[in-house]
């Protein structure tokens, strides 16, 4: 299963992973400049909520507010759809795929 994985993630550019999601540069072009402000205290609260949202793993979240946070929860959401769907796709047995 892990050549599979791999392979997923090689193959996909919106693969989950250090490789996609909050770590690709078009993410990071898309947030950083429109969406800072030196006054709200986000950039580090942003990179911590995403990865809080990735290590609990919830299926959806309430945010009270919109701004920078926001894009960044809903990446993380993504990128937890993402890999769930390529975790059920390697737990079919070989012979369904």
């Amino acid at each position: 299963h892990v050549a599979a994985y791999d392979e997923a993630q090689r193959t996909n550019p919106a693969c989950t992973g250090t490789s996609g999601g909050v770590y690709s540069q078009p993410f990071l072009d898309a947030v950083n400049k429109p969406l800072y402000n030196m006054f709200m205290g986000v950039e580090n609260m942003s990179p911590f909520l995403y990865a809080l949202v990735r290590f609990v793993k919830p299926i959806r979240c309430l945010e009270v507010g919109a701004g920078c946070t926001t894009v960044w929860l809903l990446q993380a959401l993504e990128d937890n759809r993402l890999e769930l769907e390529q975790l059920r796709a390697l737990a079919k047995p070989a012979s369904f795929r």
